[in-house]
């Protein structure tokens, strides 16, 4: 139709802007800010493995829920308002809860911590919505799906993280004392014996 390739990829890029459409390469999904997105719409070694479809828009109401579920339970007072911004803040939040609950679990290698499937779950349930990244729909919808059990888990981890704030050491303490009393064990049963003789 007469149009440039560059004005082409100028109009992409300003719906892109605006949420109106969604960019797919070799069938995945492609984010706003991915570094080769210029590169999906303008090389021609790319462009036949890029497509442009109208985007499809996660109700305003399940956004709004979403926002207001976020704010409680990441207790933060500002949640993005645009569905884009919801959803990189979201797969930040929860990539963060993430690692947080694998460096938990590697503390578990060491010693027997209490609650240790609780950890185990919170980072399945965490790192199963993250696999919904990609789509914007299905992830809103996962985690509305998923409030109740999230709101749980909140709560179970707060003693876990009371516990490994203030009373990990005590409990190490413990731990090492018991380790102690093991090797003296033989001593003090011929001393308890002698004592009821």
């Amino acid at each position: 139709y007469g149009w440039r390739e560059i004005d082409i990829a100028a109009v992409i890029a300003m719906l892109i802007r605006d949420q109106r459409v969604t960019v797919k390469y070799a069938g995945q999904v492609i984010k706003p800010d991915h570094k080769e997105l210029v590169n999906y719409l303008r090389k021609k070694t790319e462009i036949g493995k890029t497509k442009i479809e109208k985007r499809r828009t996660v109700e305003a109401a399940n956004l709004r829920e979403v926002r207001a579920f976020l704010r409680e339970f990441l207790d933060v007072m500002y949640v993005p308002e645009d569905e884009d911004s919801v959803v990189k803040f979201i797969g930040d939040q929860f990539e963060a809860r993430r690692v947080h609950y694998m460096e938990l679990l590697k503390r578990y290698e060491v010693h027997p911590y209490p609650d240790k499937a609780l950890v185990k779950k919170a980072a399945l349930m965490v790192t199963d919505l993250l696999g919904q990244q990609n789509d914007n729909i299905a992830l809103i919808g996962a985690i509305l799906d998923a409030r109740d059990d999230l709101a749980d888990l909140k709560e179970d981890m707060q003693d876990i993280e009371a516990f490994f704030k203030n009373q990990v050491q005590v409990f190490d303490s413990a731990l090492t004392l018991l380790d102690q009393l093991r090797d003296e064990h033989d001593y003090l049963d011929k001393d308890a014996s002698i004592r009821s003789a």
